[in-house]
């Protein structure tokens, strides 16, 4: 009872040692005590007993109805739903290691549920076509070096980092963290690239296949460079410019960022783009999750694999032909 009274500020700091033991990236820690400060105080919950589902539900859906105060804007900003529920996550995951480390002797937002964020999609992510993708690797290999003192990519830098993405559906920040030993090339059992588990999005080792045909130009790229270098060197992915550079570069070979239908493209996109084109190859969905090295078959087809009207076609026309 003690501790549960106590100001709710003391435990959003240990909470923050915690985010920071689980995920070794900054932003993601900055961002998501910042949607716990917001919400609590915002609720006006001082101390963990006080924490309400009820009232924390009002007050994030306040934000999606009034708006909200970001950062140094001087005007509300109405969140789309996927924000909101952005803000939901980080206040269970907080409600419920309050009650695991026995602060609280029950999760009062357990059964706090999302919002139903397909009815207000404002970013629909798509993949990139074969076509696409071949055309933002030959233009980008010719274009000119991009960024400043903290990085510096080449035209075929960007090139090969953008192939290995759409290959290996490597996240940005994993790209950052490769170093020239995590690359291996055995002509027996193919070549594979280590993730390190503190690089990883869920905090696991990983071994990825590398495809046949990026391992030539794969090879003759690291060449140059020694094991213990940094395969795309900088600040590019800290700074969160993997999709400045990739909109920049599309926009130059003529790819359309944004689509008739509202489907954007963004760095993130290449990763959709590799799981969708694990789909539209026939792939077991159980390899599918296993090289997206995700938790749930759900995530890898419902969110990340992006079919079409065509691919619905040719799968009818497989059927049977009855005469």
């Amino acid at each position: 009872e003690r501790e549960a009274d106590k100001p709710i500020r003391i435990y959003i700091d240990k909470y923050k040692e915690v985010l920071a033991s689980r995920n070794g990236n900054e932003h993601y820690q900055k961002t998501t005590l910042g949607y716990i400060s917001d919400v609590l105080s915002d609720a006006k919950t001082s101390t963990p007993k006080a924490i309400d589902a009820n009232t924390i539900r009002l007050t994030i859906t306040n934000y999606r109805t009034k708006g909200k105060y970001n950062g140094g804007r001087r005007r509300k900003v109405k969140p789309a739903l996927e924000t909101c529920n952005h803000y939901m996550r980080a206040v269970k995951a907080f409600s419920r290691w309050l009650w695991m480390t026995d602060i609280l002797t029950s999760d009062p937002l357990k059964n706090l549920s999302l919002f139903n964020a397909d009815v207000d999609r404002k970013k629909i992510r798509r993949a990139m076509s074969v076509d696409e993708l071949q055309t933002l690797y030959t233009y980008t290999l010719s274009a000119r070096a991009y960024g400043g003192k903290r990085w510096r990519l080449t035209g075929g830098d960007r090139a090969l980092l953008y192939v290995i993405a759409a290959s290996t559906g490597l996240r940005a920040s994993e790209l950052a963290s490769l170093k020239c030993s995590a690359f291996a090339f055995d002509d027996g059992a193919g070549a594979t690239v280590k993730i390190e588990a503190k690089a990883s999005k869920n905090k696991k080792f990983a071994l990825c296949p590398l495809p046949q045909y990026i391992t030539k130009r794969m090879k003759e790229y690291l060449a140059r460079k020694k094991p213990s270098d940094f395969v795309w060197p900088g600040t590019w992915a800290k700074d969160r410019q993997a999709g400045v550079l990739l909109k920049r570069d599309a926009k130059g070979a003529g790819i359309t960022i944004i689509n008739g239908e509202g489907e954007s493209i963004d760095f993130h996109a290449l990763r959709t783009s590799f799981i969708t084109s694990l789909a539209r190859n026939k792939v077991h969905p159980a390899i599918a999750q296993r090289l997206a090295r995700h938790s749930t078959i759900n995530l890898t087809m419902n969110t990340y694999t992006k079919l079409d009207d065509e691919d619905l076609r040719e799968a009818v026309e497989r059927l049977p032909n009855i005469q």
